[in-house]
């Protein structure tokens, strides 16, 4: 699965990405208006119809706000600037922009 592959390159625990992404993926497939959604869950991610209930119940509130884990690396790194929040260089009026503030 590439989430525990990239959740481990980020130093997580394989086991508990897993089991994270699984409740997530439960309550997003929970509330999607597919019928039989949960079989269709239960064939890709193993376990019982049960197992995908528990873990939907458990990944709605991933709805309101980020997972354990998330937060977890969220808390972690130290904060990187953003491309957007670099100062950028000021260029100067073209041809056009000076000929109509000249403009009375």
């Amino acid at each position: 699965m590439a989430l525990v592959g990239v959740g481990a390159a980020a130093g997580l625990d394989a086991q508990q990405v897993l089991d994270e992404g699984r409740r997530l993926a439960a309550g997003v497939v929970e509330t999607s208006a597919v019928g039989g959604s949960h079989r269709q869950w239960q064939a890709v991610m193993g376990g019982t119809i049960q197992d995908f209930f528990d873990d939907a119940s458990r990944g709605r509130r991933f709805a309101s706000g980020p997972t354990g884990l998330l937060s977890t690396l969220l808390l972690d790194r130290p904060a990187e600037p953003s491309p957007r929040s670099r100062p950028r260089r000021r260029r100067s009026p073209g041809p056009r922009a000076r000929r109509s503030a000249r403009r009375p």
